[in-house]
């Protein structure tokens, strides 16, 4: 516990003296410290993530002939984007399934979030003028990145469809993905950008390229050793703490306090915080708020949120093919479904199959465990309700053990929703998050040669 009665949360600074701390994700140098040229602009994209990204697809996925090709994309990436036509609607549509499951029982219920005031992760003092509806929709993967995806699966330099294999399959398209897709890369890291291709493509042959184009993002990684450049991404995944405090508070909040203890030169004062693998850690978690955040503005109800190495096969739990069938059997009381290979887990809540044939195993995430790694999950809309909360009073902690290894099961708070103590017998008696996990026996995902290796 803390000075206030708080929970006691290692800060970022202690992590870095002793708290074991197991990576997220890979270690290549783009992720240690990219510096940032290109321009966000304020967050419009330009020739960066999107356009190292885009040039790695095409050399992942098109002939190495195609000079021009891989020219075309990388330039074609620093333009404005394109509008698509309608905006996408804003809820998944495809709805979880009903019925809450049985034990355990002592989960906050997320009727205890609904009371929250409602300026609490709408607007903050750096951008009470604008709607942020529609602020992931200049992540869109580009058409030109679609384009040389389907060029390649066809074997043809005309043709810009492909129709996926769930599709092919059925003919009621369930089981095509109907849910938004965020995959987090670092701007300047070529292993992020060939991992994202093979991740892009491996969609592409199950869901088909027109659902990966209308429904899949790819957002920016957080590098904390460049601020303040590009302390834009970090502002808004701090979105809902601004609206509710000042930069003096925020210093109080473990890890939250790397943004607001920065110099008068915007910089991180910590050197520890500057290094990596803290430098890392902290920007992944301000990567992942950042994408709780945008999720919660779009209004979504599901999203599924991936790092761009998700497909390794150290880290993925099951097939892509039945990622929106995860969505569609989801637990009406769910938080957060972890994709991720992961020891099973608690009680065995459901078993059913995704459009393929794949046999897919539900588990209630419920026993202790110190497992880590976020590199595929799925939250509903009432996991952001809890989170903004949670970090507005207490701050944050190194973002996958935070998740898996004490919100999810450890019982630490009351039925309110108040903390009481991480410790066992400590007098907590509900979990905070609602979580689940999926897998799939006998699976280990298939990459190519060229893949960077977590």
């Amino acid at each position: 516990r803390d000075a206030r009665g708080g929970p006691r949360i290692m800060t970022a600074s202690e992590t870095s003296r002793g708290e074991r701390a197991p990576l997220l994700a890979s270690g290549d140098e783009g992720m240690r410290a990219s510096s940032s040229g290109g321009g966000w602009g304020r967050f419009a994209l330009g020739a960066g993530t999107l356009g190292v990204i885009a040039a790695c697809a095409a050399l992942a996925t098109t002939p190495a002939s195609t000079d021009v090709g891989l020219k075309t994309l990388g330039i074609g990436l620093s333009l404005p984007r394109d509008t698509r036509g309608g905006a996408l609607h804003h809820a998944s549509t495809r709805p979880v399934a009903g019925g809450a499951l049985e034990e355990p029982k002592l989960v906050l219920s997320s009727s205890v979030f609904d009371d929250e005031d409602a300026a609490l992760g709408s607007h903050s003092g750096r951008a009470s003028e604008e709607d942020d509806s529609e602020r992931d929709r200049q992540f869109l993967v580009p058409t030109t990145v679609i384009d040389a995806l389907t060029e390649k699966m066809n074997g043809k330099t005309s043709k810009h469809s492909y129709v996926g294999s769930i599709a092919k399959k059925s003919s009621s398209h369930r089981g095509v993905l109907a849910t938004p897709v965020y995959v987090v890369a670092m701007e300047k890291s070529e292993n992020d950008a060939r991992r994202t291709a093979e991740l892009l493509e491996r969609l592409v042959r199950f869901h088909g390229a027109d659902a990966v184009r209308d429904l899949v993002h790819i957002t920016p990684g957080v590098d904390v050793t460049a601020w303040p450049k590009k302390i834009e991404l970090a502002e808004y995944a701090l979105k809902s703490v601004l609206s509710v405090r000042s930069e003096k508070q925020m210093a109080g909040l473990p890890w939250i306090e790397t943004y607001a203890s920065r110099g008068k030169d915007g910089r991180l004062r910590d050197p520890n915080a500057r290094r990596f693998p803290l430098s890392h850690h902290i920007g992944c978690l301000f990567a992942h708020m950042h994408d709780w955040q945008m999720s919660f503005d779009a209004r979504y109800e599901n999203t599924v949120i991936f790092e761009a190495d998700a497909t390794d096969p150290s880290l993925l739990g099951m097939e892509l093919s039945g990622v929106q069938t995860v969505v569609d059997h989801a637990p009406e009381d769910y938080d957060l479904i972890f994709l991720t290979a992961r020891k099973p887990e608690g009680k065995l809540a459901k078993t059913f199959k995704d459009p393929l044939g794949n046999e897919l195993k539900m588990y209630h995430l419920t026993d202790l465990n110190e497992e880590a790694g976020l590199s595929s999950y799925i939250v509903s809309s009432r996991f952001f309700k809890k989170m903004r909360r949670y970090i507005v009073d207490h701050g944050a902690d190194m973002v996958d053990a935070w998740l898996s290894a004490k919100l999810c099961v450890k019982p630490a708070f009351d039925a309110k929703g108040k903390f009481v103590a991480w410790e066992e017998n400590g007098g907590g008696e509900y979990r905070y998050l609602s979580c689940y996990s999926v897998k799939q026996d006998g699976f280990r995902s298939v990459v190519s040669d060229d893949f960077p290796k977590t």
